[in-house]
């Protein structure tokens, strides 16, 4: 599948550290592309978002197929044997839900994409699902994705950010088995270097706040050396055949990753 790439300062001051785009949040990176130093003073706000190929998506009718899968594995049990044939792309928020499930006046940046985010090195490798929940990693292959990605101010200028996407994969079982890895990444990382060009000066990210269950799991990353504190809230959920994704980036992310996968599963499963 195709790849791309897509994720503070006070609302008096947006004048911080550069913003590095990542694979379902953005990070703050004072100095560069590499791991953030001692806090500075006024420097900017940059997100470069490089999608580098495009996904077509078929046209088609929305309907669920639903039957028991030949597999009795927990993964498929926990996310449901439903088959959903949607087009992602019609599931994802409007700009009017966004704004009023995160409490922000978002805007769009950069508009609805098709093409599977490109993979950002990580250590350990074990935390490359945690980290990655979106990117090639997770969603390569899925059978057609739509993500967006919001700023409350502008792409360059920001104190926040939302992202928010759906992966169709063939099968519950397809998506039972990447929401499983997703959940055992988060549970079992604590910290997570992300290497930048210096792979000397990786950016370090905390894993803390995780909670997980059959169908879902919610965590908080959170990167050292911000100032103000960047943390971005993220949740993964699977229902069927389905794998939802939301972030949101700032100082108080609270549970609009949460109440955003709810959403996108809801539209998308008619609940």
């Amino acid at each position: 599948m195709p790849a791309g790439s897509g994720y503070l300062q006070t609302p008096a001051n947006i004048n911080g550290p550069a913003v590095q785009a990542t694979a379902g949040h953005f990070q703050s990176n004072e100095g560069g592309p590499t791991a953030p130093t001692a806090p500075r003073k006024r420097p900017r706000w940059i997100m470069p978002v490089a999608l580098l190929a495009v996904m077509a998506v078929s046209a088609g009718i929305t309907y669920a197929v639903a039957g028991r899968s030949d597999s009795d594995s927990s993964a498929v049990a926990h996310g449901g044997d439903t088959t959903y044939r949607i087009m992602p792309t019609k599931m994802l928020p409007t700009l009017d839900q966004m704004q009023q499930t995160t409490l922000l006046s978002l805007k769009p940046s950069g508009g609805v994409s098709v093409a599977v985010l490109a993979d950002t090195a990580v250590t350990p490798d074990s935390c490359r699902f945690a980290y990655n929940d979106v990117s090639q990693v997770a969603w390569g292959s899925a059978v057609s994705v739509a993500f967006e990605s919001f700023t409350d101010n502008t792409a360059s200028n920001f104190t926040a950010t939302a992202f928010v996407g759906l992966a169709v994969f063939s099968a519950p079982q397809a998506a039972g088995d990447i929401f499983k890895k997703v959940s055992d990444s988060v549970r079992g990382c604590t910290e997570i270097n992300q290497l930048g060009t210096d792979t000397t000066k990786p950016s370090t990210w905390t894993v803390s706040d995780v909670h997980t269950g059959d169908r879902a799991v919610t965590w908080s990353q959170t990167q050292k050396g911000s100032n103000p504190t960047w943390v971005c809230g993220k949740s993964n959920r699977v229902v069927g055949n389905l794998v939802a994704s939301a972030s949101l980036c700032g100082q108080n992310p609270a549970d609009s990753p949460t109440r955003l996968t709810d959403l996108v599963i809801a539209t998308a499963t008619k609940q």
